[in-house]
């Protein structure tokens, strides 16, 4: 018979999964308490959550969720759920960061975008440049050929005020004749 407080975390699980629509599976080993504070640090940081818990635990909440056959192989060792509330990307970028100094820290599998990642592609993931990024690059394309465009509209409306001036100063002089 299940554990009251085993319940509880089940839930709470299946809970967090659910409000989450991206998320990914790190394994930490040989991290102390202060370097996972700093890790979750940095991760809260980048708009997302880590969260430490049992596997067995995790197993059942992938299971109530429908995830449990593509992700209860990664259930093996440490593991914690890296929540990505928003932007699937700056979390994982955070924690791949982080992972350049802590040797035992590594994704392990993701869920972005309604699909289930291996180890590799959830690390290009991490890879990408983040949505505000790429909108800023979809801004600067668009914006470089609207601002020529504006300026060859200036640059014929100028034309116009040239030639019209010149020929009211013909006409004007023709008229002093």
């Amino acid at each position: 018979m299940p554990k009251q407080r085993n319940i509880t975390a089940v839930a709470q699980l299946v809970e967090a999964l659910r409000q989450s629509p991206n998320f990914y599976l790190v394994e930490f080993r040989g991290l102390s308490v202060a370097a996972i504070d700093e890790l979750r640090g940095a991760v809260l940081e980048a708009g997302g959550r880590l969260q430490v818990a049992k596997n067995t635990l995790l197993g059942k909440a992938l299971a109530e969720v429908g995830l449990d056959e593509s992700l209860s192989a990664c259930l093996v060792g440490p593991t914690a759920v890296l929540y990505c509330l928003k932007d699937p990307v700056e979390p994982a970028r955070a924690l791949r960061e982080f992972a350049k100094d802590h040797e035992g820290v590594r994704l392990k599998a993701g869920y972005v975008e309604g699909q289930v990642l291996d180890a590799a592609a959830a690390d290009s993931v991490a890879q990408l440049p983040s949505k505000l990024e790429i909108q800023g690059s979809v801004v600067g394309a668009i914006n470089g050929p609207l601002r020529d465009l504006v300026g060859l509209l200036q640059a014929c409306v100028s034309e116009l005020v040239y030639v019209l001036d010149a020929v009211a100063d013909k006409r004007h002089e023709q008229e002093g004749a």
